[in-house]
């Protein structure tokens, strides 16, 4: 078999953050500084303006957790078999993997983050809602574990996107601009972290799919802006929910990616 040796061997546990570790984390990764305050309402549930230590404070003591032994139990057979799965896809992106990533994983509480997964830096955030009720977390994690991939690799994968998927590069004229200023998009744009700061993309370069909170919405939805020559068009008729788990709608790329190779794990 095709399977790399590593994968043989003694399978190594699955870690998480103590809580110092998770401080640390979260001083050393300030994404927070970014989020628009429609994000920050969003992500932590709340309605008032926070500073930056009491957005910090929040992440640290009513959002993150480290996972239980329980928990770590549940989760490690999952991290196996999504790792195995992912193995032929990650080879043909042409990255050879010679040794095991260290999959690191902590969780997010209820009613926090809207209740979503995500990675940021090489953490996986699994919200404390998929742990409980999600009857395939192999696949939840290879989705994940391809947006740390997507983070470590980011040429190799946007290379692919633009060869393969018909996405190219965002580059807005000063109309363009100045339309999506028109149209408000700042205030109710919000930044997916499974984007993996690697810049926006546009499909067939006409089509460009964000992420936004819609006034008086406490989820985000994805809707798709329609670039012409000198204007940006939004058509507010269609919008698009977010990592369906039917099919593949238009999203960015690493989105897309990260569906459609994981939709098929049972």
């Amino acid at each position: 078999s095709n399977c790399p040796s590593y994968l043989k061997q003694k399978k190594k546990k699955l870690r998480t953050l103590h809580k110092q570790e998770i401080i640390n984390f979260v001083m050393a990764n300030p994404s927070y500084l970014d989020f628009m305050p429609q994000e920050i309402q969003g992500r932590l549930n709340t309605t008032e303006n926070l500073s930056i230590p009491q957005i910090q404070k929040m992440f640290i003591e009513d959002i993150y957790e480290s996972l239980t032994p329980q928990e770590i139990e549940k989760i490690t057979p999952a991290t196996q078999k999504a790792e195995s799965e992912l193995y032929a896809i990650i080879n043909k992106m042409g990255i050879n993997i010679t040794n095991p990533m260290n999959w690191v994983i902590i969780k997010s509480k209820n009613g926090y983050n809207w209740n979503t997964c995500y990675t940021q830096g090489r953490l996986i955030v699994l919200s404390q809602n998929r742990i409980d009720s999600d009857d395939n977390l192999a696949r939840t994690l290879a989705h994940e574990m391809i947006h740390i991939y997507q983070r470590r690799y980011p040429k190799l994968f946007r290379q692919f996107y633009k060869d393969k998927m018909n996405f190219s590069d965002l580059k807005l004229n000063d109309k363009q601009l100045a339309s999506i200023d028109e149209l408000g998009i700042d205030n109710i744009y919000v930044e997916n972290p499974d984007n993996c700061q690697m810049g926006l993309m546009v499909y067939k370069e006409k089509y460009l799919p964000i992420t936004v909170i819609l006034p008086n919405e406490k989820q985000p939805v994805n809707i798709v802006l329609e670039l012409e020559n000198d204007k940006v068009i939004w058509d507010k008729e269609k919008s698009h929910q977010m990592n369906a788990n039917d099919r593949v709608r238009l999203d960015q790329p690493n989105e897309m990616f990260a569906y459609s190779v994981t939709k098929n794990i049972i």
